[in-house]
């Protein structure tokens, strides 16, 4: 009866550690899961249309043009962008910028504000900000294995979502090969899973479209150069929960604080306080509302927790393994300890 009873967690830490050990293909495999889920309603509507294969293809497309076409526009403003950012060659120029924005908000300061900020130079502020977003490429490689892990995530990904598409819906599938004592939790864990998991990441995508939309009209507005990169770069960086608005505006404040002085600070802050506005009271609590059911601290903590651990994905995956964890401590975990 004990056997039977923890036999299903055993069965669980076994597939979670074989999928870490084989993360190069289990992240293009979750990754590839997420979206089809995400798209399965869509291939659901095309395929009466214009066939199964032709929908899996289609809904394939958009996934992968989708960003192509965000992206195109930055050849336009990629001059100006470099401009923005601090290169090798021009480290120099740069500092003395920032040095000379630094002056500039000391003497628009009152005095003990003033007398801080007079203390402060530039290579405390640009080393440790340039460092930090630096790193992020490093453990995404880190991560998936290198060069050569990041490029295999990248071929296996479509290969993996064309399948899965073309597959599902796959829950009917999987339960048939359940044991039947095991089909009641089942069915009331994973169709949860799947619904909460790809809800949360349908509203954090167009959350992160829209907070990259605002942030750039604003820059536009401001007359700041690549004012679109800028804007997208603040959108990429909504998609981690928390820590993404603070990296977002650390960017913004490198490229805008150096060339614009004081202006610059008070535009960045500007643009972090309205879009987490925009996320917190309009855009969230209409396109998930409270629907997840996980308090605001345990979402900070779980975060905190995830990136300290596996770093950029873990901040990433962090609220979907917390809804997941939820769900199964809910319907598994808690009826046990209520025996005992």
């Amino acid at each position: 009866m004990k056997l039977s009873r923890w036999l299903p967690w055993a069965v669980l830490a076994a597939l979670l550690t074989l999928a870490w050990l084989a993360k190069t293909v289990t992240i293009p495999l979750i990754a590839a899961w997420i979206l089809m889920t995400i798209l399965l309603p869509l291939r659901t509507k095309l395929s009466p249309r214009i066939g199964k294969t032709g929908a899996t293809l289609t809904c394939i497309s958009l996934v992968f043009l989708t960003p192509l076409l965000l992206i195109g526009p930055v050849i336009f403003d990629l001059n100006d962008f470099k401009a923005l950012l601090p290169g090798p060659a021009s480290v120099d120029h740069y500092q003395h910028q920032f040095e000379g924005a630094l002056r500039t908000l000391e003497l628009s300061l009152p005095q003990p504000l003033a007398s801080q900020v007079s203390q402060l130079n530039s290579s405390q502020l640009v080393e440790p900000l340039a460092g930090r977003l630096a790193s992020f490429a490093a453990d995404v490689l880190h991560f998936l294995g290198g060069v050569f892990g990041f490029l295999t995530a990248l071929i296996l990904l479509p290969v993996f979502l064309f399948f899965l598409l073309q597959g599902a819906p796959w829950l009917p599938q999987i339960r048939a090969e359940v044991p039947p004592a095991w089909q009641g939790p089942f069915d009331r864990i994973f169709p949860r899973v799947r619904e909460l998991l790809a809800e949360y990441c349908r509203a954090r995508f167009l959350v992160a479209l829209a907070k990259g939309a605002v942030a750039g009209i604003i820059l536009f507005l401001a007359g700041v150069p690549a004012a679109y990169t800028v804007g997208l770069v603040i959108g990429v960086a909504s998609l981690l929960p928390v820590v993404g608005p603070m990296i977002g505006f650390c960017f913004l404040l490198l490229v805008a604080f150096p060339h614009q002085g004081p202006s610059g600070l008070w535009l960045a802050i500007f643009i972090y306080a309205s879009t987490e506005i925009l996320e917190g009271y309009v855009l969230l609590p209409r396109l998930v509302g409270r629907r997840l059911g996980i308090d605001d601290f345990a979402v900070i903590l779980a975060v905190l927790i995830g990136g300290a651990a596996f770093g950029i994905f873990g901040m990433l995956l962090a609220i979907p393994a917390l809804v997941i964890g939820r769900v199964f401590y809910q319907e598994l975990l808690k009826p046990v300890l209520s025996q005992t």
